[in-house]
């Protein structure tokens, strides 16, 4: 459908290089959940050209992802695509622990989407981009593991530093 010339793409021998591949490619799964309009209920729709627009870029990010795989792998994962999954879960953890911390009693702030409305956002974009395991996922660890963060202790600032 789209053909993405490898000229274009930065030098993905560089570390930073794949990390901002990544983040732009999370962008682009994540651009319904991550838009403030997906939430507002006065009927505001995307238009037909912002739709093409997002799955371009979700088409594009899938093809520039086939070509780092056919490049090589990470060290000690059996699947190739294995960085593109981690990448996608560990950019929709970190928009719902910061989510779950912006909505702690005493860092409350007005007009800010409940994070469980986030995270069946969430749930959607990565089911349509990659499948149902990626959704169980990112679901077992809304009902568990990001329900411990509370004080100082928070997982976003764990999150945010391992990116």
């Amino acid at each position: 459908m789209f053909n993405t010339v490898v000229q274009e793409l930065p030098d993905l021998s560089k570390p930073e290089c794949i990390q901002a591949v990544l983040g732009i490619g999370c962008i682009a799964v994540f651009a319904k959940s991550l838009d403030p309009h997906s939430y507002q209920d006065n009927g505001l729709t995307p238009t037909d050209q912002e739709l093409t627009l997002q799955h371009r870029n979700k088409v594009l990010f899938a093809e520039v992802m086939q070509h780092i795989a056919h490049q090589g792998r990470r060290r000690g994962d059996e699947d190739r695509y294995e960085i593109f999954k981690d990448a996608l879960l560990h950019f929709s953890k970190a928009v719902l622990c910061y989510s779950a911390h912006l909505h702690q009693p005493n860092f409350m702030i007005a007009e800010t989407v409940p994070t469980q409305k986030l995270k069946t956002f969430l749930c959607l974009d990565i089911k349509q981009f990659w499948g149902h395991d990626l959704e169980i996922e990112l679901e077992s660890f809304f009902n568990g593991e990001l329900g411990i963060q509370s004080g100082d202790g928070v997982l976003i600032d764990h999150f945010l530093h391992c990116l």
